[in-house]
C-alpha cells in the first residue's frame, strides 16, 4: 500500500519534508495500523482529497441523541471536576474528560489519531499528516504545517482540554496587538536555546541524518519496486530494477549500488525515528 506524497522537493526544506513524511509512512508496521483503521473509519475506501471536508462533515457528525448525552456528560464532569483555566487535573479528570468526549465520532477519530502519533512518537504536527494519509492515501506541501514549536512534554489543560495526551509542545501566544518584529525574535531566541531538541528527548526519538535524504525519492520508488507483493510492494528483483532504470546493457553494473539503496532506506524505516 504505497502512499502518495506531493511534497515538492525542490522547494527549500522539500526535501527534509519529504524525507520526514516517507520514513514514517512506509513502515510496514505503520501501514498494518493505517490498515486497521482505514477499516473502521473509511470501509477501506480511500477518499479523493478534494472529497476529505466532506468526508468529514458527513462521518464525523454527531447525531442528536449523541450530542445531547455529550452535553450531559460534560455537565456531569464539569460539577465532578470544576477545574479551572489553567488547572493541572489529576489523573482521574482526565479519564472522565476522554470517557465524555469519546461519545461524539469526532473526537474518537481524534483520538484514533493520537493513538497512533503517539505510538510512532511523532510530533504533533502529524496529526494532520496522518488524518490525509488514513482518508485519501496521500499526504501534500499543504498538509505539513508545524504550527507550534516543540519544546517539552506536558499537559495542556484547560476547562476545555483538560486530559489531551502530553503534548511535547511550546507554545507561543500573540495578541492582535503583536507586532511581527517582535514575533520574529522571540522565534529567533528558541531556535537558538538548547530547548530546541527537548521533544527529541521527551518523545524518546533520534532525528535523521540530512545525507539520508539526497535521493530520497529515487529510493523510495526502487523500494516500493522491490518490497514482495504481499506487502503491497511490486516484488521485481534488484536485476529487473536496474535493468529498469539503466537499460539491459547497463542493468548489470548497477545491481549492486541499487541494492544498496533499497538495503540503506529499509534500515532508515527500521531503525531511525520510532523504534
Amino acid at each position: 500500500m504505497k502512499i502518495d506524497i506531493k511534497i515538492d522537493t525542490d522547494k527549500e526544506n522539500g526535501k527534509l519534508k519529504f524525507a520526514d513524511v516517507a520514513f514514517l509512512i512506509d513502515r510496514n508496521d505503520f501501514l498494518q495500523d493505517l490498515k486497521q483503521l482505514r477499516n473502521k473509519w473509511t470501509d477501506n475506501k480511500v477518499i479523493e482529497y478534494k472529497d476529505y471536508d466532506n468526508w468529514r462533515k458527513i462521518k464525523l457528525k454527531p447525531t442528536k441523541k449523541q450530542r445531547e448525552a455529550m452535553a450531559v456528560a460534560w455537565k456531569n464532569f464539569q460539577k465532578k471536576w470544576c477545574i479551572s483555566l489553567g488547572d493541572l487535573p489529576p489523573k482521574e479528570a482526565n479519564k472522565d474528560w476522554q470517557k465524555a468526549h469519546m461519545l461524539l465520532p469526532e473526537w474518537i477519530f481524534y483520538f484514533d489519531i493520537e493513538d497512533i502519533r503517539n505510538k510512532y512518537k511523532k510530533p504533533h504536527y502529524f496529526h494532520w499528516i496522518i488524518r490525509r494519509v488514513l482518508v485519501c492515501g496521500e499526504i501534500r506541501d499543504e498538509d505539513y504545517r508545524t504550527v507550534s514549536i516543540y519544546q517539552t512534554g506536558i499537559h495542556f489543560s484547560s476547562g476545555w482540554f483538560t486530559g489531551l495526551p502530553a503534548q511535547a509542545s511550546a507554545f507561543i501566544g500573540v495578541n492582535k496587538e503583536t507586532r511581527e518584529d517582535e514575533l520574529l525574535k522571540v522565534f529567533r531566541k528558541f531556535k537558538k536555546s538548547s530547548a530546541e531538541n527537548t521533544y527529541e528527548k521527551y518523545l524518546g526519538v533520534s532525528s535523521f541524518e540530512r545525507d539520508t535524504i539526497s535521493n530520497i525519492k529515487r529510493n523510495r520508488d526502487w523500494y516500493w519496486m522491490n518490497l514482495p507483493r504481499e506487502m503491497g510492494g511490486e516484488g521485481k528483483s534488484q536485476l529487473k530494477i536496474s535493468k529498469y532504470v539503466y537499460g539491459e546493457e547497463k542493468g548489470y553494473r548497477f545491481v549492486r549500488s541499487i541494492g544498496q539503496a533499497i538495503s540503506r532506506y529499509n534500515k532508515i524505516l527500521n531503525n531511525i525515528v520510532n523504534t
